[in-house]
């Protein structure tokens, strides 16, 4: 059997140093495409549900520099939803939640009135599910959101990107990242080419931020059927894709869980962090 990322050494998992908000290894090429198409399939807030265009924004709830291109692009009148992907959440999860559940179409607007508001009927769990999900994403594909960027400004996420980066194809199928872009606001509007998509909906995810998976422990290796075996950044095929495996090539998976009656098993890509990447059990065989 072949492992990638981590080996078995003497029975126990040895596990890459990786810091916190370090990024795991992956094998699967973030292509232009497959950065767009996850930071879609992200659990993001929207600035107006009504656009027909959509960029995307890597953002934190505690990044002073987020707050300020949300209120330099809410000044002016434009055509455009700026879709924060909220990652590294901090004290600020709950508020996020919050407004993730919001019917308003400013939703981004919610969560910056009041950053320390709680809604009594979820909990510190539902945040913190968000959180892994952008987290574990965003992270794993840094440096390649990081080899699209231009321009300057911003709080350091630690590794590849600031926050914010704003993400878009441009009017010539192109993938941008942007550092700050608050400055290049009138760049943004006329230049976007990303519409919106229906089936990035992230309001999929609302049962499962309302309770999410519960983790049992499994710990054992388990193996891909088949190459081109995807894991995701939560417990659902539509879900951001972090890592592809070969036929035979396999992780530790510490957890299991059942969501919508299939059973999913889950490894940690970082080191004192709880967010995990997810395959479907069904297309992995262990000894």
């Amino acid at each position: 059997m072949e492992f990638t990322r981590r080996e078995l050494v003497g029975g126990a998992l040895a596990s890459l140093a990786l810091p916190t908000i370090g990024y795991a290894n992956s094998d699967l090429e973030f292509t232009q495409a497959i950065i767009l198409e996850n930071l879609e399939k992200s659990i993001w807030l929207s600035t107006n549900t009504a656009a027909k265009r959509a960029v995307y924004v890597m953002a934190a709830p505690w990044c002073p520099f987020c707050h300020q291109l949300y209120e330099a692009q809410a000044a002016i009148e434009h055509d455009l939803d700026f879709r924060f992907v909220y990652m590294s959440f901090r004290r600020f999860g709950n508020a996020v939640a919050n407004a993730y559940f919001s019917d308003r179409q400013d939703q981004v607007g919610l969560f910056y009135e009041n950053p320390n508001e709680k809604n009594n009927a979820l909990s510190d769990k539902s945040a913190a599910f968000i959180d892994e999900v952008n987290t574990v994403a965003g992270h794993i594909m840094a440096p390649a959101v990081g080899s699209h960027i231009s321009g300057s400004g911003g709080s350091s996420s630690g590794q590849s990107f600031a926050y914010p980066t704003v993400v878009f194809m441009d009017s010539q199928s192109r993938l941008q990242a942007m550092l700050g872009a608050w400055n290049s606001l009138d760049y943004l509007i006329s230049e976007s080419g990303t519409a919106t998509s229906p089936e990035a909906d992230p309001g999929r995810y609302s049962d499962l931020v309302r309770s999410p998976p519960v983790r049992r422990g499994v710990n054992r290796n388990h193996f891909a059927k088949v190459k081109g075996t995807y894991l995701y950044s939560a417990p659902r095929l539509d879900a951001p894709k972090v890592d592809v495996l070969e036929e035979g090539s396999g992780y530790f998976f510490e957890y299991s869980a059942e969501v919508d009656g299939e059973q999913w098993i889950g490894t940690a890509p970082f080191n004192n962090y709880a967010g995990l990447s997810w395959g479907k059990k069904a297309d992995f065989f262990t000894q």
